[in-house]
């Protein structure tokens, strides 16, 4: 997400923790406490809401714990993702490391079905996309992996940029010096 030029935020003032929205590029998302009750709660609401009387959910027409669980676990892959969740304040760990809370989210959502088109949260999942697709975030996520991917490349990138910029002022003056000579 970050190479395509999402950032992150925590939610100043939440109304729910679905009150999650996405203007000007950045992901608002209120914040939440992941430990091991954290954890069983999630699991319990999760399944409470795949139990269906008559096609329909005791909550109501959306499955909103179902649809946060697969939203956090579309936007947290690696520990590394978690520690970006961290450190905008958005997730406050109390459990043994990052990578645990990665499995955490990743496997919350295991053979859970959830139709996205009847979740509140589905707006900001198409927002997202629509982020993601267009074609300046797509030259620019292309850019940060060929060019700023790891130190070396970034280095390398900036020094070839500063280089030109150096033979071009120096063509410019030798210009301007070859012309008032003459």
């Amino acid at each position: 997400m970050k190479e395509t030029g999402i950032g992150f935020r925590k939610k100043r003032k939440p109304t729910n923790f679905l009150d999650i929205s996405f203007k000007g590029g950045v992901l608002e998302i209120p914040q939440i406490e992941v430990d091991e009750d954290t954890n069983i709660l999630l699991r319990n609401l999760i399944a409470l809401e795949q139990c269906r009387i008559n096609g329909s959910t005791a909550a109501g027409d959306d499955d909103p714990i179902t649809a946060y669980a697969l939203f956090m676990s579309c936007i947290i892959d690696t520990a590394a993702d978690v520690e970006i969740l961290q450190l905008k304040g958005i997730i406050v760990s109390r459990l043994g490391n990052n990578e645990q809370v990665a499995q955490f989210f990743n496997r919350l959502c295991k053979e859970v079905v959830v139709d996205y088109d009847r979740c509140d949260i589905s707006r900001v999942f198409k927002e997202v996309n629509e982020h993601r697709n267009s074609a300046w975030n797509a030259l620019r996520a292309d850019l940060n992996r060929t060019y700023f991917g790891d130190p070396r490349s970034s280095l390398s990138f900036m020094t070839t940029i500063w280089s030109l910029y150096i033979a071009v002022m120096q063509l410019v003056l030798a210009f301007l010096n070859s012309r008032r000579r003459g």
